[in-house]
């Protein structure tokens, strides 16, 4: 079981840490977009410092490459390092995606999901935070966030952020 790091020892980082819990690492960009959108995040639930953590172990291009491979072990050898990314952080975001997975990949996704949230709620993590009520991942938040969509309005994009993302219970 994992514990947080604020039930070890009494350490805290005085800034807090904020894990971005995403899908899996990208085999085809930079992943700037999204790591910026992570630190913003951060801004707003008061972290001062952010850490990123993956469901699965594969890095992939896109999601229907992540389909193709199909299989546990990407997603196993995940555990380790999110478990100590658990330990590290304060605070803890969902943004692995909403869509695009199918078959064996979805259901790894899923299981690793619900062992994630276990692993929390073990610790003593009552929440995760997300955007609009899913785990939608960073890069997108973007689209979520425009006018045209409707889910807010007006604001920068970090008081937009604010309005729509929100702790869910763990």
């Amino acid at each position: 079981v994992v514990q947080p790091k604020s039930q070890i020892s009494g350490a805290r980082d005085e800034a807090g840490v904020l894990l971005a819990v995403l899908l899996n690492p990208t085999a085809g960009t930079s992943g700037r977009r999204t790591l910026t959108a992570v630190a913003r995040a951060a801004a707003v639930v008061d972290c001062g410092r952010t850490i990123v953590a993956n469901l699965c172990m594969w890095p992939t291009r896109s999601v229907v490459e992540l389909n193709g491979l199909g299989g546990r072990n990407g997603w196993d050898c995940a555990r380790p390092a999110l478990g100590a990314a658990l330990v590290e952080a304060d605070e803890v975001l969902a943004g692995w995606g909403v869509s695009g997975l199918s078959g064996p990949a979805r259901l790894e996704r899923d299981r690793q999901a619900n062992w994630l949230l276990r692993e929390m709620v073990a610790a003593g993590r009552t929440q995760i935070w997300m955007v609009g009520g899913a785990p939608r991942h960073p890069s997108r938040w973007h689209q979520y966030l425009a006018d045209r969509h409707g889910h807010v309005t007006g604001g920068s994009f970090e008081e937009r952020l604010r309005t729509v993302l929100q702790p869910q219970p763990a």
